[in-house]
């Protein structure tokens, strides 16, 4: 593999411009954090860059990211989103939805109003999630949480397009507005399955225990992408309750909803759970089946962590009864 963190900028452009140079996976740590001078040179050369080789640079950029997190394409998906090309404006505003620069909530809210396709305007929609979700924890400026949130809450309720609408109420899943709850009931009675499951994806985000029942009746449902949603809002929520439920889903015909599955048990915990994961594991092993292997691994130090917080919980629920108990209370 070629050292291409250590070519000089114009040499990685030259790469970038030609489609028989593979995207070795350097390039990618170099494209990471670029300086100021590199952004200029990028921005200089985007349109020469093949529309398909801008698709592929982005879509592993985005992979890249979520396997090491000190990798920021903040610069790139900054020039990306002023491409001509609404598939590459799309791209780049996903690649974007790790980053919590502030400047980019309002690169959201500029493309939600004015972007000419509602792929890219549903796709600014999820990407302002991040900031309900920073406005929730007191982390952004009141003023733009509160302009986030209104704009969000007025486009579930608008005539635009079912997927903005729907990618607004999906946003709006963090916040603890009180119109929250009758806008999720709402999608959640509809008679299309696109609206329950963002209705589900609303209930998980809001960490509201009141919507388990709710959640709990979807996880079964006819449809495979109502049980995914459902299976992840129960693991969002914790609900231990319905842990037979989530272990059927270990046999569901979808993969993606067995693979949720995994993940909601390694959320809600307990001795079942531990028990489940061990024996899939063990069976991944087996059949010398890695990659299921790995992601159990992962599942299963995730249960680790959640089996330590619920015992340490426990543990303060009890040392408090009993102070209130040597106080007579």
């Amino acid at each position: 593999m070629n050292n291409t963190s250590a070519l000089p900028f114009k040499n990685v452009l030259g790469i970038l411009r030609d489609e028989g140079k593979a995207l070795e996976e350097n390039l990618y740590h170099r494209l990471s954090s670029l300086s100021a001078p590199d952004q200029i040179e990028l921005e200089n050369a985007w349109d020469e860059i093949p529309v398909s080789r801008r698709e592929e640079l982005l879509t592993r950029a985005k992979l890249h990211a979520k396997d090491n997190l000190l990798l920021s394409y903040l610069a790139l998906g900054k020039i990306a989103v002023e491409d001509t090309n609404p598939q590459i404006r799309v791209l780049a505003l996903q690649l974007l939805f790790d980053e919590e620069e502030v400047s980019l909530a309002h690169l959201y809210l500029n493309r939600l109003e004015f972007d000419d396709d509602t792929e890219v305007r549903a796709t600014a929609a999820s990407g302002l999630g991040n900031f309900v979700y920073l406005g929730e924890l007191e982390e952004i400026p009141r003023t733009l949480y509160k302009s986030i949130e209104s704009q969000l809450m007025t486009l579930t309720r608008s005539s635009e397009a079912p997927a903005i609408r729907r990618r607004a109420l999906e946003s709006l899943g963090f916040s603890s507005h009180g119109d929250m709850l009758p806008i999720i009931e709402e999608a959640f009675s509809s008679d299309e399955d696109e609206w329950v499951t963002s209705a589900l994806f609303a209930m998980g985000r809001s960490a509201n225990k009141r919507w388990s029942k709710d959640v709990a009746t979807m996880l079964d449902h006819d449809s495979p992408m109502v049980r995914l949603e459902a299976i992840r809002a129960a693991g969002e929520l914790e609900m231990q309750d319905n842990t037979e439920l989530i272990l059927e889903a270990l046999n569901d015909p979808s993969l993606e909803v067995r693979d949720a599955a995994i993940w909601t048990l390694s959320q809600i915990g307990g001795e079942t759970a531990q028990a489940a994961l061990t024996t899939l594991f063990e069976i991944a092993e087996e059949q010398e089946d890695n990659e299921l292997a790995v992601y159990l691994d992962e599942a299963m130090e995730n249960l680790s962590f959640t089996d330590d917080i619920n015992r340490t919980m426990s543990l303060l629920e009890f040392d408090d009864d009993a102070y209130l108990d040597e106080l007579g209370l």
